[in-house]
């Protein structure tokens, strides 16, 4: 299967992405590395990586295309990031979601 994981570079994204490897499947993570990466070498040289943000809408339904399933675990993390930034949170977790979520219907995924 081919699966899109969202935030995959995150730590629980890193953890899904490292079992789906092992189970066989292709996986293309999209992060935009805000707060480093988290996958070990070995898991990230299997996958497909594409650095990016989900707020960009075409990027989305660019990388989602194809894809049998997505996990989407995109978003601001840590207080100091939250709080310095309160509109770019917001729109990670509003806009962010509603472009996966699109990307998702008009893919048929």
């Amino acid at each position: 299967m081919k699966i899109l994981v969202t935030g995959g570079a995150g730590f629980i994204g890193s953890n899904l992405v490292k079992r789906l490897i092992q189970d066989g499947h292709h996986v293309v993570v999209l992060d935009n590395l805000l707060r480093g990466n988290k996958i070990d070498k070995e898991t990230f040289s299997k996958i497909e990586f594409v650095k990016g943000d989900v707020c960009d809408e075409e990027l989305v339904f660019k990388v989602s295309r194809g894809a049998d399933v997505i996990f989407h675990f995109a978003a601001v993390l840590g207080v100091d990031i939250v709080a310095d930034h309160p509109v770019e949170t917001m729109e990670v977790e509003t806009i962010g979601t509603r472009n996966v979520v699109h990307a998702a219907l008009e893919n048929k995924v």
